[in-house]
């Protein structure tokens, strides 16, 4: 049997928190686990896992010039052979493309994770619509015959409507949480503490959650609100620091910057909120999840996956910052309210999204032969 497994993906770090912690359970079932990736950050600590990294030489991650384009698959094709693997896990979109391509005519199985499908299906764009369109193309020419997995149902009629096979897309939210590892909300804090971590970026409601924070202070709803987050240069939709510190003038909220570890520091919180515009499945929510906390979100894919409304939390429409407001005030100003909503949080991530639920639905795609 093949001992190989090679995931794809465009970001070391993003692979190192959402998807390392499989990868070194299948090393413990005796697998070699290969990344291709653009190595920057998290070399070192995804080596320690016994996970080999391979870089994938780019400048950005979404760059469209063909001769690129055609040196990505050529080093593809060619590492592959090389590494002959038993499965092939190509992560995002950009990746689910050039990953399948360069295997054309190489015998292994290929999973295709879609993790969302963002900006291409939020703007409508004329650019995005004629995206959306050749998306569509390549799908049907290459990617309909591949394992495809999902995380929300949205994303997997998507799939459906693209003409992809239906026996071969499978529902699975995200890569699991290690419940275990997050300490859980207490609700002590005397004035309640409003998070929200995530990229900083403008579809991540970054602006929504400023109006929301400023309309509750002036309506002297006491609470502090921090936010907490990467930039991400490479994509067109970021935040860049000045704008964060424009924002931040009349200490609206906290910037607390981007420590890898805030897993570790998020039960000092009260209230976990993400204002997103749309989400694969917010690997945020489910931390917040996972360390007791009541979730204000907005009612859109990826996060009604995630929250009940009036169970774990609230959702609200999209890009409605005073709907926002009133929401967090619910909570803000209810304590019980905060208690009992950060328990069903926690009752609903260990049904569902757990790590011991989540690796062995990943386990009947990676190791059955016969998908």
């Amino acid at each position: 049997m093949k001992k190989n497994i090679v995931f794809f993906n465009f970001s070391d770090a993003g692979f190192f928190s959402h998807r390392s912690k499989y990868a070194k359970k299948l090393i413990n079932d005796g697998f070699n686990v290969f990344l291709i990736a653009p190595i920057k950050t998290h070399k070192k600590k995804l080596n320690d896992m016994g996970i080999k990294t391979i870089n994938l030489q780019i400048k950005k991650r979404y760059d469209f010039n063909p001769l690129k384009i055609l040196k990505i698959i050529f080093f593809l094709n060619k590492t592959l052979k090389r590494l002959s693997p038993k499965v092939l896990n190509n992560v995002g979109i950009f990746p689910v493309i050039l990953g399948t391509v360069s295997s054309f005519n190489l015998n292994y199985k290929i999973i295709n994770s879609i993790t969302g499908l963002g900006s291409v299906v939020i703007s409508k764009s004329f650019k995005n619509s004629l995206l959306t369109f050749i998306l569509k193309f390549i799908f049907f020419l290459f990617i309909r015959n591949t394992n495809i997995i999902v995380q929300n149902k949205t994303d997997k009629f998507f799939s459906e409507k693209l003409g992809l096979n239906k026996k071969k897309i499978f529902l699975i939210p995200g890569y699991g949480i290690d419940i275990d590892i997050y300490k859980k909300s207490k609700q002590i804090n005397k004035t309640p503490k409003v998070i929200l971590h995530s990229r900083l970026l403008r579809v991540k409601g970054i602006y929504d959650y400023f109006i929301a924070a400023r309309y509750l202070k002036k309506k002297n709803i006491k609470a502090n609100f921090y936010l907490f987050g990467d930039f991400d240069d490479n994509n067109p939709d970021s935040i860049n620091i000045n704008e964060i510190k424009k924002l931040n003038i009349k200490n609206y909220f906290r910037y607390m910057g981007q420590d890898n570890k805030i897993q570790f520091s998020l039960n000092k919180f009260d209230i976990a909120c993400l204002p997103s515009y749309r989400e694969g499945l917010s690997r945020s929510l489910l931390e917040c999840m996972a360390s007791k906390m009541p979730i204000v979100t907005t009612n859109v894919p990826g996060n009604k996956d995630v929250v009940k409304n009036n169970f774990n939390g609230f959702l609200i429409k999209e890009k409605s910052p005073k709907l926002l407001a009133k929401a967090l005030s619910k909570l803000i100003l209810n304590r019980n309210l905060r208690v009992k909503m950060g328990k069903n949080s926690l009752k609903k991530c260990k049904l569902y999204f757990s790590t011991t639920v989540i690796f062995k639905k990943l386990d009947k795609i990676f190791l059955n032969e016969k998908y």
